[in-house]
């Protein structure tokens, strides 16, 4: 192959410019200095490589299809495939300002690209702290973008279903400006207004900025992502895999759903609620009503740190619930072996089912709580289990100074009674059974029915056995 090398001055007069400094170009030639070349036909740059601030003016289809620009040189292409995949490198620009203008080109070594129109680099490539901007709906549809590369996506759609990796940094600046996106291997992602990470999935250590209401709806987040939602940000997301939300503002994560040792932490009022955890996910709700009726499930971990932060809760199969503040699991669910911790106030009305262990260990911890079908409960301070409800074979530990004080056992319920007046004013009936096991322990007890007392200090109105 013959290599034709044209140099054209920069010399050239600009009133001249447009009639002689535009000189055609054939495949396969070098231009250098500073050319300006017009490529006005089908292939009539093809292959050609650009070199040192020349400037190429693509004209037609394929008119510079796999051409090389180099060392700050400019390419215009100005009509759908212009500059099919031309390639360009070390600080060369691109304008792609037609539909399809750049489709498959790949950009390298900070280069520039500006992707004006609908689909102008559909499917093209961009490594190497290059900077794209895509300016219209479907203008990086598809596009790959790698090591450090930024693309500031700007319209609807512009970076619809485009592929993040390597540390690249995409700006969503519009509704549904990233929808469908995937990000990988630490790239990072400004979602920043409604909408604009919509259905996104986040990968391998992505970061999501979700700043807006609604910025990353319905988005999927994988294998040690890390997102950052606020306000209505990440409502409906799905999180799975390791990946760790810091739901950070009112409403924040609102019916979110998180798996497979997901970490959430819920700092907003409402942030969370509603939301489903599963899987061993873990959820530290620091703020009132972080949680509120959400879901815990399948060995989930949840720390309800705030007044009412996980009020209406619902927590099932080997879920753990740490309640350490007051009310903050109020009128809570506990089914199917649950482990629950209850500070003072803190299960206030709860209800507790199937073979669930509440530590009810300050005061009010379990006040009016309800205790059903092998449910048990240690009630370890003063009102701890104050006007509890235990039936169906529910077991309560009282151990403490009025402990269970006025609480009532029905249907085969069962209570120790360990400490002076830890059942004082306490109510059994039917077929309930009390272990009255200290001096005064049962004082003013009353056994209605065939509740029986068992132990040295069960009261004189009790079957004593």
């Amino acid at each position: 192959m013959i290599i034709m090398e044209i140099s054209i001055f920069k010399s050239c007069p600009l009133a001249f410019m447009l009639f002689v400094c535009l000189l055609p170009a054939r495949a396969d030639t070098i231009l250098n200095n500073g050319s300006f070349v017009s490529c006005n036909k089908n292939g009539i740059c093809k292959d050609a490589i650009f070199n040192d601030e020349s400037v190429a003016f693509c004209k037609q289809k394929n008119a510079c299809k796999n051409a090389i620009f180099n060392d700050n040189a400019k390419a215009i292409c100005n009509v759908n495939g212009a500059c099919n995949n031309a390639i360009f490198n070390d600080n060369s620009y691109a304008n792609c300002a037609k539909d399809g203008a750049c489709n498959n080109a790949t950009f390298n070594d900070n280069s520039y690209a500006n992707c004006a129109k609908d689909g102008a680099c559909k499917d093209a490539i961009f490594h190497d702290n290059v900077n794209a901007s895509c300016r219209e709906k479907n203008a990086c549809k598809d596009a790959i973008f790698n090591d450090n590369v930024v693309a500031t996506c700007q319209e609807k759609n512009a970076c619809k279903e485009a592929t993040f990796n390597d540390n690249s940094y995409a700006e969503c600046n519009v509704n549904g400006a990233c929808n469908d996106a995937n990000f990988k291997g630490d790239s990072y992602a400004n979602c920043a207004i409604d909408g604009a990470c919509k259905n996104a999935t986040f990968n391998e250590e992505s970061v999501a900025n979700c700043a807006k209401d609604g910025a990353c709806k319905d988005a999927k987040f994988e294998e040690n992502s890390y997102a950052y939602c606020y306000s209505y940000a990440c409502k409906d997301a799905i999180f799975n895999n390791n990946a760790k939300a810091s739901c950070r503002e009112k409403d924040a994560c609102e019916d979110a759903e998180f798996n497979d040792n997901v970490f959430a932490t819920c700092n907003g009022k409402n942030a969370c609620k509603g939301a489903d955890f599963n899987s061993n996910a873990t959820a530290k709700c620091l703020a009132k009503k972080a949680c509120k009726e959400a879901t815990f499930n399948d060995n989930a971990v949840a720390t309800c740190n705030a007044e009412y932060a996980c009020e209406e809760a619902e927590f099932f199969d080997n879920a753990v619930a740490n309640c350490t503040a007051e009310y903050a699991c109020r009128d809570a669910i506990f089914k199917d072996n649950v482990v629950a911790i209850c500070q003072e106030n803190a299960c206030e009305e709860a209800e507790f089912y199937d073979n669930v262990d509440a530590t009810c260990n300050e005061k009010n911890a379990c006040k009016s709580a309800k205790f059903n079908k092998f449910a048990r409960a240690t009630c370890e301070s003063k009102n701890a289990c104050k006007k509890a409800e235990f039936k169906d074979n529910a077991f309560a530990t009282c151990s403490s100074k009025d402990s269970c004080r006025h609480a009532t056992f029905n249907d085969n319920a069962t209570a120790t009674c360990s400490a002076k007046f830890s059942c004082r004013d306490t109510i059994f009936n039917a077929t309930a059974t009390a272990f009255c096991s200290f001096k005064d322990a049962c004082k003013r007890a009353k056994f209605i029915g065939q509740a029986s007392c068992f132990g040295s200090y069960c009261p004189s109105n009790a079957t004593n056995h």
